[in-house]
This record gives structure tokens, sequence and C-alpha cells, in this order.
């Protein structure tokens, strides 16, 4: 979590151009719910279900940021066909009954 909000802080003025309401927000959450400095004061009180949820939260944010920044204008999957395993053909003399 730590690392994932320094990477927002690394490029913040990217992160105030692009999610200009927003960003005072995330780093109010980083900085007072005991995610990176843990200080006495701060809020910690919270269950792992939504720490895993303010993980992922903060994940997008940097993968939406750093694609800005280089320049990305869609974060959809490119069209890569995937192959098929090869997959056999049940047998019905393998049922056993």
């Amino acid at each position: 979590m730590r690392d994932l909000v320094d990477v927002l802080e690394f490029h913040r003025a990217e992160v105030k151009k692009h999610l200009s309401k927003d960003e005072s927000d995330l780093f109010n959450v980083a900085n007072n719910f005991a995610l990176r400095h843990h200080r006495q004061g701060q809020k910690d009180d919270y269950d792992d279900a939504w720490l895993g949820w303010l993980f992922y939260l903060y994940l997008a944010t940097v993968h939406l940021v750093l694609a800005r920044v280089h320049g990305v204008t869609s974060l959809a999957q490119p069209e890569v066909e995937v192959p098929k395993p090869d997959v056999p053909k049940p047998d019905d003399d393998d049922i056993p009954f």
C-alpha cells in the first residue's frame, strides 16, 4: 500500500492534473489512516476487507496515472487471440455408472 501511494506521490503533478478533485482525498486517506506513516492520532481501526478494497483503489489509480503519464488513452487490453487448450472430448466409457 505504501509503495502504491509513493508512486502517486512521485507523479503528484499528474495526479492533480487528471484527478483534480480526488487528488486531495487520495492523499488524505493515505496520510490519515495509518497506511503510510503510522503516527499517533491516525485512524487504524478498520478491517481487512476495507484495506483490500483500498489496495485495489490505489492500484487502479496508479495504473490510470501511469497510463496518462505515458500517453496511453485507453486502458483496454489489446485484441490478442488466445489459443485454446486442446481438451479431449469426454468418452462415455469413462463414466463409472
